[in-house]
């Protein structure tokens, strides 16, 4: 178990070296969250599948760290594949949607990536469009 979490933990940073080039360029600390996404409906998928006044709260605080200097990013990990899109779930927690848009129009990153999901394994896989 213990090797598998570790390639996850390996393919997730080679995916964010993939999707983020600038991480290697940078000379300061980029601050990212990372979010994973299970809520799907008719090919879209969308988080939170719950509410989560943590999510908006760690939302706030990327938007302070871009405000600061830094880098900021979040990355939502689509676990499965074939999805049409993913957008933030208005209807379970409206805040979270506000904040997740809020933090795009401050100038932090929003990516999404599917995952190939076998038995014992999950692999962070292609590119999918991220609708605010």
């Amino acid at each position: 178990m213990k090797k598998k979490l570790l390639t996850l933990a390996l393919a997730f940073a080679l995916c964010l070296s993939l999707v983020i080039p600038a991480f290697a360029a940078q000379t300061y600390t980029p601050s990212w969250l990372e979010k994973g996404v299970t809520l799907e409906e008719n090919g879209i998928v969308r988080f939170p599948d719950a509410p989560t006044e943590r999510g908006v709260k760690h939302i706030q605080e990327l938007i302070e760290c871009k405000k600061a200097g830094y880098e900021a990013y979040i990355f939502f990990v689509i676990q499965m594949k074939d999805v049409l899109f993913m957008e933030p779930n208005d209807r379970t927690h409206p805040a979270f949607g506000e904040a997740l848009r809020k933090a795009a129009k401050e100038g932090v990153g929003i990516f999404a990536r599917d995952c190939l999901v076998k038995p014992d394994e999950l692999t962070i896989d292609q590119e999918v469009e991220v609708r605010l």
